[in-house]
């Protein structure tokens, strides 16, 4: 039976099935401390390959190009396996006939060590002539002066090969011994284990190389390297055994004769005088070891206790701890000693208190003395081992004294932590028993039933070792508590079990098996009580684990044979959490007659937390920041994955790790608490932040409000845009875009900051998951772990997928049907529709990409800004200012209800509606969980929230939700007055702040008046019901137009319907319309529908939540004064006024009089002023100015006449949307137009005009060009006629700015015999001088 064991000074290596062991060696287990094993041998990338005629290794020997079939070809080369040929588990093979192979060694200089391996050649394989398989294996120095690797060179250490053995055990490197341990004949499907000695000497650079001469596979396994510790002569201390504490003059000395030792180096003691004392290493309090050596004695000595013969060759034995108090010598009746033995076969003593004298200890066999006869002899290798306890001491020694002045030898020193069974105690209680243990409830069986819970030795019951559990208690519970579990830490449990005989009718072995925390509240035995961590049962369903123990926090498991056959082994492995329980039993209740347990282990496990400096490089295979399920103590390799030129810099325990030959990184042991970091150079500036951070600290690993309310309109960032890569299955002519791996985004993308899982705690890497092309698009890469949707966006109208919870398709064929692709079919016509994917499915393969860009959003591509109409919300923006609670209600269709924002129903309730008996049955969802991380908020809540944040004064808000999925508008107003009796009655009265109302998608096929009938009245409704409410209505998104039978013309209507929207709240006071139909018209353009649409259709995911949140909050704001102000000056910059003029009247053209204005038409181009909003409309109006007493011009302005306000005069010259743009003329891009007043009668010549130029904007701002202008036709015409310093000269030589034609029409026409200003005009102009 395996044993768990956790070995702190050695390993030791029990070969039960070598059938022949070759040592080459003091011994072939370990003799001194382990610093190197398997979990740096089985790495393969450690290896090096160099070629065949090469004596060293790495760069300074012959080298092999990358695609030499060493490194390419599977079967070649050096791979580690994680099944052996017979089966023994975890080792690697070399399959590199005559290649140089080796492996760095890391050791300490001038040190004594032992290198260990096993090797094995499998059956079949055809072995040479000599049956000899390493051609060479050794320890060779390659800085040595001269080195090569190779048989008898100075700077091989040591080798084993086809010709011989040496080694160099000796500071001297000319002495070496030569030892005849057999190398070839070897046999195939046997294992073979090979040692060797070496000295360190000054070298620095040290390998362990291997030459195979056959061809195949050969298989090592059992590497390790053992510090000699207890042969290097200078970690003894000498002393005389008198009692003085002096040091002895005798020294012991190095034994290198082959002929009489155990195989190889031993150390020799020629003094019974003397008192050997050496330090133990690596000593941990409180714990058990095992020390075992061997020796060997020319005289055997004997002495007289109690009138026997007592038999002896060492004298005293034992562990002396200094440290303890009153310790003064190492003797039976002297404190100090922790075991103790002497020549008196009597005198074997075990303490764990060092304090008192050892003679008053424990009394156990002594090790070296005996009153048997041939128990120890002479000249023969014996064994001598004892345990001993630690205590509470860390600084221990072993003592030895010669018990004779001739010759004595010694080897083989060990000293291990005593095996640890993973089970304790072993019981039998009885089935009825309610717990176990002292427990009350615990009832032990009695001795007398036979029933039995015991190791055996039987080989027929045993998997690996010497013995396994034999359980003869069937319908009894056989417990036995877990040892040496820590608190709070994770486990792997496993074990095996069999039975050699089944009844019958017998369907499993137990009734149950499993963990059970005996001191957890409430623990229980049997089915339905507290207690189990884990418990598997005979019936399936009945199986479970629970964390806490608690039964109704259990889910199932179903990891083990339910259906189990005789004589066959089964495994079960249990993972679990120890907690805070101290007791925790293996608990069995077998119904086999007889079962059998074996290999048991429990393996402590840890998640190994990966601590990045940025984005820009991950671990393979990391599950998000952590490796899963370490087991501690063992191994771990991992590779990186790095955007392009990102150079990782990786450490663990303190320790920076550099990448082996195939780049991947290697940690020899795990370490429970120990992070690996990973930092990097090179990355990009927009990578250059903490995972999850952007560069300016913003968190996007959770929904954070100070993110999602960013508007990607603006700035140079967009945060958490969506996009789902995908490579359907659908047949490419009836889907033309199966294929979007390569997905445009909002703006092309400069750099990305971060791509996350559609939960946000997952990243991914540029250049290894995605990449930026060169057009700013993204493409998804093979091998990423960006999930790839491969299923199907359409399906064939009779299709009918299984009906699973888990299903991607929907199961309602009429469903396909309705959402059926062609626009000229109904939809029992139609052959093909949309799939209605599952949304929580769906959004799965949607990732949030925040990214850097340098384009702005404007033109054609990228829409226009969003209309401020706060101003149009006064009653809201007061109560918010209040600090008084809001209510808000919400009523709508599905996405009204929140569908598909993963934190949808967290923070509202839903009202329900189903048919029961012809009746209407209302009931409320209550508050939930959200549906999956980042649970963020619906549109509705974002947007309120922005609002509150912006304008508000920390206002509590409460939702109240009536909005029911699938209805139009017609429905919302039939149902408008029954939905809110129903929230009354739910609540009490409540009376909202602010309604939103989002009837649309399901409209789509709605004619513009019937739905503006409709939302007119739901409207009227909610203004009669809550007079000081302020509405918000939002129009639609654009639904998947692929549906073309529903949504063919989806553009196209929901345009219509958002403009019957803006007609209504024109008309109503304290409402406004969120034209979120008009911004997503434009992202379509660059996003596919996939990206935002979570159930494939009509429902949305997060992105649209956000998007659609700042659209309703941008449009929920007042203008800002100083946007208005800086759109005033660009405005007053761009108009100029360029005076008055008299038209002269002509055929079909009246007299006019003339108001003339400059525009730059630099000011009429798409979002040309502050704040992205656009000039739609200029003009003049006019006024008579005695009309205006006093006030200032406005479109507003209004006159009496007849009895009736007229509004004052006004006409366009430019208007954006029919075309209007009258030019008088134009130069460059100045063009001037004019405001001709026409119709004057001449008892109004004197009368003064007021012309004021107004400028009209996109959002709903009306500004004045400058002042109003006044003029009067004689006024006008004077000053023209007046007009001197021209170009145009009389015959009298005077100059004037108008020709005598000019001149002479108003004259004749107007000012002749009248005054103006006081100048009467009586004399006509002259002619102009020819």
């Amino acid at each position: 039976m395996k044993k768990f064991v956790s070995i702190l000074l050695a390993l030791t290596l029990v070969l039960s099935s070598v059938s022949s062991v070759f040592s080459f060696s003091a011994a072939a287990e370990s003799t001194g401390q382990t610093v190197m094993d398997d979990s740096y041998f089985l790495y393969e990338d450690n290896w090096l390959i160099n070629g065949q005629s090469s004596a060293k290794f790495g760069s300074e020997g012959q080298q092999l190009d990358s695609g030499h079939l060493m490194f390419t070809n599977a079967d070649y080369g050096i791979h580690a396996v994680d099944a052996l040929p017979d089966g023994s588990g975890r080792g690697l093979f070399m399959n590199t006939a005559y290649y140089l192979c080796g492996i760095p060694l890391s050791l300490q200089k001038n040190t004594n060590y032992d290198l260990q391996f096993s090797y094995y050649v499998p059956q079949g394989t055809t072995l040479n002539s000599t049956a000899s398989v390493l051609s060479l294996a050794g320890i060779f120095a390659q800085d040595a002066q001269d080195s090569a690797f190779a048989w008898g060179n100075e700077s091989t250490l040591a080798m084993f090969a086809d010709v011989g053995k040496y080694t160099n055990r000796t500071s001297d490197y000319s002495l070496k011994y030569d030892y005849n341990i057999k190398s070839t004949d070897i046999s195939c499907g046997q294992w073979y284990t090979v040692t060797l000695p070496f000295y360190s000497g000054e070298n620095a650079k040290l390998y362990f190389g291997i030459k195979t001469q056959q061809n195949g596979k050969i298989y090592f396994k059992n590497f390790k390297v053992t510090q000699n510790y207890f042969e290097d002569l200078s970690n003894w201390k000498i002393y005389k055994n008198d009692g003085t504490g002096d040091e002895s003059a005798t020294a012991l000395q190095m034994n290198y004769a082959a002929a009489s030792q155990t195989g190889g180096i031993s150390l020799k003691s020629y003094s019974a005088a003397n008192l050997n004392k050496i330090k133990l290493q690596g000593i941990q309090k409180n714990t058990d070891y095992k020390v075992s050596f061997k020796y060997y004695t020319t005289l055997l000595k004997t002495g007289t206790f109690s009138s026997q013969t007592a038999y002896y060759a060492i004298s005293k034995l034992g562990v002396f701890a200094p440290a303890a108090a009153t310790a003064n010598k190492f003797d039976f009746s002297a404190n100090g000693a922790l075991f103790y033995a002497d020549t008196n076969p009597y005198a074997g003593r075990r303490s764990t208190d060092a304090t008192t004298a050892i003679s008053g200890g424990e009394t156990v066999t002594n090790p070296i003395s005996t009153f048997t006869e041939g128990e120890i002899t002479a000249d023969a290798w014996l064994n001598a081992e004892f345990c001993f306890n630690s205590g509470n001491y860390e600084d221990l020694y072993l003592m030895l004294c010669c018990g004779t002045s001739s010759e004595m030898r010694f080897d083989d020193f060990e000293i291990t932590p005593i095996e640890t069974k993973v089970l304790g105690d072993l019981a039998v209680y009885t089935g009825s028993s309610t717990q176990v243990g002292s427990h009350e409830g615990a009832t032990l069986m009695a001795a007398s039933s036979g029933m039995r819970f015991n190791e055996t030795t039987n080989a027929e019951y045993v998997v690996s070792g010497l013995s396994a559990y034999e359980v003869h208690a069937n319908w009894q519970y056989a417990a036995a508590p877990l040892t040496g579990l820590a608190e709070n830490t994770d486990y792997i449990f496993s074990f095996k079990y069999m039975a050699p005989a089944i009844a019958a009718n017998q369907t499993n072995l137990f009734q149950e098996m499993g963990l059970f925390a005996a001191d957890a509240e409430n623990a229980q035995l049997g089915w339905a009580n507290d207690g189990y961590l884990y418990r598997l049962s005979d019936n399936a369903t009945a199986s479970y684990q629970s964390k806490d123990g608690v039964f109704a926090n259990r889910t199932a498991v179903t990891n083990y044979e339910t259906a189990p056959q005789a004589n066959t082994w089964y495994e079960v492995t249990f993972k679990f959490n120890s907690a805070n329980f101290k007791e925790i039993y293996f608990v069995l209740k077998a119904t086999a007659a007889d079962m059998y347990l074996d290999d048991f282990k429990l393996q402590q496990v840890y998640n190994i937390p990966v601590t990045y400096e940025n984005e820009s490089v991950r671990i393979e295979g990391a599950n998000g920041s952590v490796l899963s399920e370490e087991v501690v103590g063992n191994p771990v390799s991992f590779a990186l994955k790095c955007s392009a030129g990102v150079t990782p810099v990786v450490a663990y325990n303190g320790k920076q790790l550099l990448p082996g030959r195939t780049g991947n990184y290697y940690i020899p042991a795990v370490i429970r608490g120990q992070a690996i970091t990973v930092t990097t150079t090179g990355q990009t500036a927009a990578q250059t932040h903490a995972p999850g951070k952007t560069p300016e600290g913003l968190d996007l690993t959770t929904y954070n409000a100070a993110v999602y309310g960013q508007n990607f309109t603006k700035g140079n960032t967009v945060y958490q845009e969506a996009v789902m890569f995908s490579r359907s299955a659908d047949d490419p002519t009836l889907y033309p875009d199966w294929d979007q791996t390569t997905k445009k985004l909002l703006y092309p993308v400069e750099d990305v900051i971060s791509v996350r899982s559609n939960d946000l705690k997952t990243f991914y890497v540029k250049d290894v998951d995605y990449k930026i092309n060169a057009d700013g698009t993204l493409t998804w890469l093979e091998g990423s772990q960006i999930p790839l949707y491969t299923g199907r966006f359409i399906l064939s109208a009779e299709e009918k997928q299984p009906d699973t919870p888990d299903d991607m398709y929907s199961s309602d064929t009429s469903t396909t049907k309705y959402y059926g692709l062609d626009t000229n079919k109904t939809q029992d016509e139609q052959t093909w529709g949309l799939n209605l994917i599952n949304d929580e499915q769906h959004e799965k393969f949607t990732v949030y990409v925040t990214y850097r860009h340098s384009k702005e959003w404007s033109g054609i591509d990228y829409g226009t800004g969003v209309e401020k109409q706060g101003a149009d919300l006064t009653p809201l923006y007061q109560k918010a200012q209040s600090g008084e609670e809001l209510n808000i209600l919400v009523y709508g269709a599905s996405t009204a209800t929140g569908a598909a924002s993963s934190g949808r129903n967290m923070n509202y309730e839903l009202l329900n509606d189903t048919e029961v008996d012809g009746e209407t049955v209302y009931s409320w969802k209550e508050k939930g969980n959200g549906i999956a991380a980042p649970f963020a908020p619906t549109f509705f809540e974002q947007a309120t929230q922005s609002f509150v944040e912006q304008n508000g004064n920390n206002n509590k808000i409460n939702y109240y939700n009536i909005a029911r999925g699938g209805r139009d508008a017609a429905w919302g107003a039939r149902m408008l007055q029954e939905r809110i009796n129903q929230m009354n009655e739910h609540y009490g009265t409540i009376t909202p702040d602010l309604i939103y109302i989002k009837f649309a998608g399901n409209d789509s096929a709605t004619t513009p008046s019937s739905y503006k009938a409709s939302m007119t009245s739901m409207v009227e409704q909610f203004r009669k019901l809550y007079p000081s409410a302020s509405i918000v209505l939002v129009s639609g998104k654009i639904n998947n137009e692929r549906s073309g039978r529903v949504y063919g013309k989806c553009h196209e209507n929901m345009f219509a319907l958002e403009q019957v929207m803006e007609t209504i709240a024109a008309e109503t006071e304290n409402c406004i319309v969120a034209k979120t139909t008009s911004v997503w018209n434009e992202i379509v353009k660059v996003k596919d529908y996939t990206d935002y649409l979570s159930n494939n259709i009509n429902h949305a995911n997060d992105f649209w939540a956000k998007t659609t949140a700042g659209i309703i909050a941008e449009s929920m704001q007042k203008v800002s004064t100083d946007e208005v102000a800086a759109r005033q000056a660009e405005i007053k910059n761009a108009f100029t006024f360029n005076g008055t003029a008299i038209r002269a009247a002509g055929t079909n053209i009246k007299q006019a009089l003339r108001f003339k204005t400059t525009v730059d038409e630099n000011i009429l181009t798409e979002n040309a002023l502050t704040g992205n909003v656009t000039v739609t409309e200029y003009g003049f109006v006019v006024l008579n100015k005695d009309l205006l007493n006093g006030a200032e011009l406005t479109l507003n302005s209004t006159y009496e006449k007849n009895g009736a306000t007229v509004t004052a005069p006004q006409k366009a010259a430019y208007n954006k949307e029919n075309g209007t743009d009258i030019v008088f003329e134009q130069n460059g891009t100045l063009k001037t137009f004019t405001a001709a007043l026409t119709g004057i009668t001449e008892d109004r010549y004197s009368t003064e005009y007021a012309v004021r130029v107004y400028v009209k904007l996109s959002n709903g701002e009306v500004h004045y060009a400058g002042e109003t202008q006044y003029m009067s036709v004689y006024q006008c015409t004077a000053l023209a006629f007046d007009a001197e310093g021209g170009t145009y000269t009389d015959t009298a030589g005077n100059s004037w700015k108008e020709s005598y034609a000019t001149r002479s029409y108003l004259f004749e026409s107007i000012l002749n015999g009248k005054t103006v200003n006081g100048k009467t005009y009586n004399t006509a102009p002259l002619l102009e001088k020819q």
